[in-house]
């Protein structure tokens, strides 16, 4: 946001508004003010929306490097079933097969080593024979008895690693979900702030053409102010009947100083060649008796009426009344001091209702204080 501007639109048009020629100058920059502003809270609302995705693809991130692990798990323990299931087959075959050999006659059996051994020698071999068959059943026995603890162990381990694994799906599902919401809200954030951002490129364009507009008409009410100067001081006066002394030309308050200043929205110097008075009791009067010398509309200063005052100090004194809603003397009219020559407008070049007060010497501008310092309230 340029530095000039500030965040409330209200304060931006006042600020915009004061000394401006045009209420487009002051429209722009109520319009900049605002859009700018949303452009603020629209880059807190992207800035939130992406860091809300940010922390929501790490989560799912997150979600499946649990999910391959609990995969992994699973798949390592179900491999592990089917090696003591290999395991444990292999031992019943064996048992079979210690099995049939004893119960088959092979002349091992307890008995048949004493009935059938003819020799101490042959009794001592068929014995050994016998107790190793016997020692190999119980290896046998007892591995598969382990062999099938660990089975059902691994059993109950896969049944709790797919339970794991159901919910870490579960849980990869909802947070692939919410990156995926998360996603679509930055991008809608995002399209939220191009958009304002388009918006503040149009209102910096509109506040510049509203600059330039602004610029034109000064110039032009410089260059009629300059026309109104020649054609007094060429006019041929009558009588002025002025008393050489003033009264405000308006009830309200002094709203806008003579002479140069600076205007703060539009960068350049500009010359008020009088003073502006507020609405007021919404009357002008004459400040001074006299007698009008023009009364016309003017494309710069609207509805205006100027009124002669006679010679002051070798001087022919003249005094203008601007922007007037309407004409309510003519040239040639009497008037008399306090006299309530129109009503206050905001024709012309103007931002609203006032009264824009001049006085001239000899068709030059000069300071209305001086006139109406001290002067009394008009009634």
């Amino acid at each position: 946001m340029p530095d000039d501007v500030p965040s409330d639109p209200d304060t931006a048009y006042q600020q915009a508004i004061a000394g401006a020629q045009t209420v487009a100058v002051a429209e722009a920059r109520r319009l900049l003010a605002e859009v700018m502003a949303d452009v603020d809270t629209a880059q807190v609302s992207y800035a939130l929306a992406r860091s809300a995705a940010d922390a929501a693809r790490r989560e799912a991130d997150e979600a499946q490097r649990r999910l391959k692990v609990a995969e992994e798990s699973a798949a390592r323990t179900e491999r592990q079933i089917a090696d003591l299931v290999r395991r444990t087959e292999s031992t019943r075959d064996t048992l079979g097969l210690v099995a049939r050999e004893a119960y088959k006659g092979t002349n091992l059996a307890a008995l048949g080593v004493v009935l059938a051994a003819e020799t101490p020698a042959e009794l001592t071999t068929r014995y050994v024979g016998m107790r190793t068959l016997l020692r190999t059943g119980d290896s046998t026995l007892g591995r598969m008895a382990v062999d099938e603890a660990e089975l059902r162990n691994a059993y109950a381990r896969l049944t709790g690693q797919r339970v794991t694994l159901a919910r870490r799906a579960e849980q990869a599902a909802t947070a692939r979900q919410d990156k995926e919401a998360a996603e679509q809200a930055a991008e809608a954030a995002r399209g939220v702030l191009d958009e304002k951002s388009a918006l503040v490129a149009s209102a910096l364009d509109a506040a510049e053409q509203a600059r330039l507009e602004d610029y034109s008409r000064y110039m032009a009410l410089l260059n009629e102010s300059t026309a109104i100067g020649a054609r007094l001081a060429g006019l041929d006066y009558g009588p002025g009947y002025g008393t050489g002394t003033f009264l405000r030309p308006g009830t309200g308050s002094t709203t806008s100083e003579y002479g140069p200043r600076l205007h703060p929205i539009l960068g350049y110097v500009k010359l008020h060649t009088g003073l502006d008075f507020g609405r007021g009791d919404g009357a002008v009067y004459a400040a001074d008796s006299g007698t009008v010398v023009e009364a016309t509309w003017n494309t710069a200063y609207g509805n205006m009426v100027i009124v002669d005052h006679g010679l002051w100090n070798g001087q022919r004194l003249t005094t203008m009344y601007a922007h007037q809603r309407d004409l309510a003397v003519a040239v040639g009219q009497k008037v008399e001091k306090g006299q309530v020559i129109g009503t206050i407008g905001s024709t012309g070049y103007s931002t609203g209702p006032h009264l824009h007060f001049e006085v001239r010497l000899d068709g030059n501008h000069t300071d209305p204080w001086p006139w109406v310092a001290d002067a009394p309230a008009p009634g």
